[in-house]
This record gives structure tokens, C-alpha cells and sequence, in this order.
């Protein structure tokens, strides 16, 4: 008997992680979904997006986060930009040297809404903490907050560097 229940809870344990990892991988599709959706509405290059999480998932690896918090990175990355739905296009489409101060103060309140945006759903709470701080700078010259140095998470400097990193080479592209 007690093999017998041993076999029944085996194969229900076998089942129920199959069932994981589909909804898991329901989840991060549904993200991804989102993230192309941002895109859109930014007027992205397509798949932007993607490419941010991708080399920040990789190299939070490289700097030993585990995976759940190389997965939040990721998350992230995916979503870097929920918070400019909001945003008109008239703000949008300018470079932020030619927004005006109105402008620029609307526009850099676009990772807090974000992070609010997220906050909603559990799974990304951290994700969204990311978002939030992404644009804060280590000299503490950033925003929304004006964190400096080890005050801003980890995983936000991480897609700081990757998203100023893929600006400048898609800028230099479009130069070249």
C-alpha cells in the first residue's frame, strides 16, 4: 500500500510540475506579449525590448544573482517602458533636449507609473522596483528619486547599463 501512495503522490507531483512550468511559461509569453504592445506605443525599434532583457538576464548571471532574480531583471527589461503609455505622443516622439521643463517633469514620472502599473501583480513586484530606479544614476544625478551608489537595486543598474548600452548602438547605427 505504501508503495502504492508512494507512486500516486510521485506521479501527481510529476504532474502538478508540469503544469508549473506550462503556466510559468503562459506567464513570461503573456509578458512578452506586453512588452511588444509597449513597443508599439513607444515607436520602438521592434524587438528592443527583447534584446535590453536578454543581455540583462545574461549578465545578472554573470554577476551571480540567482536565477528568480535574473528572472526579474529580465522581467524588467520586457517592461522597461509600461510607463510611457500614458505619455502623449507629442512627448514621446521629442528628444528629451528639445522637451520643455513641463515636459521633462511629466515625462521623468514615467518609472514611478510603471512600478505603479506593476504593482498590481505580485510575481513583479520586484521587477517593478527595477523599473522605477533604472533611471537613477550613481552620482545620485538621477531620477525620480535621486538614489546614488549601492541605494540603487542591483537589478536597475544592471538594465541601466544594458539599455544605455543598446541606445548608443542603435544611435550609432542610424549615424552610420
Amino acid at each position: 500500500k505504501v508503495r502504492a501512495r508512494t507512486e500516486e503522490l510521485r506521479k501527481a507531483m510529476t504532474q502538478l510540475e508540469k503544469s508549473h512550468a506550462l503556466l510559468k511559461n503562459s506567464y513570461i509569453s503573456s509578458v512578452k506579449i506586453f512588452s511588444n504592445l509597449i513597443e508599439m506605443r513607444e515607436g520602438s525599434i521592434p524587438g528592443y525590448s527583447r534584446k535590453v532583457a536578454d543581455i540583462a538576464y545574461k549578465l545578472a548571471g554573470k554577476l551571480g544573482l540567482n536565477n528568480e532574480a535574473a528572472q526579474n531583471v529580465m522581467l524588467a527589461g520586457l517592461l522597461l517602458g509600461i510607463g510611457k503609455i500614458g505619455l502623449p505622443d507629442s512627448i514621446i516622439q521629442k528628444p528629451y533636449s528639445a522637451l520643455t521643463t513641463s515636459e521633462k517633469e511629466r515625462f521623468n514620472r514615467h518609472p514611478i507609473i510603471g512600478e505603479g502599473a506593476l504593482m498590481a501583480l505580485e510575481p513583479l513586484h520586484e521587477a517593478a522596483k527595477y523599473i522605477r530606479s533604472h533611471l537613477e544614476h550613481y552620482d545620485g544625478r538621477g531620477y525620480p528619486e535621486r538614489l546614488k551608489g549601492e541605494g540603487i537595486p542591483l537589478g536597475a543598474r544592471i538594465l541601466a547599463i544594458v539599455n544605455d548600452y543598446e541606445s548608443i548602438k542603435r544611435d550609432r547605427k542610424s549615424v552610420v
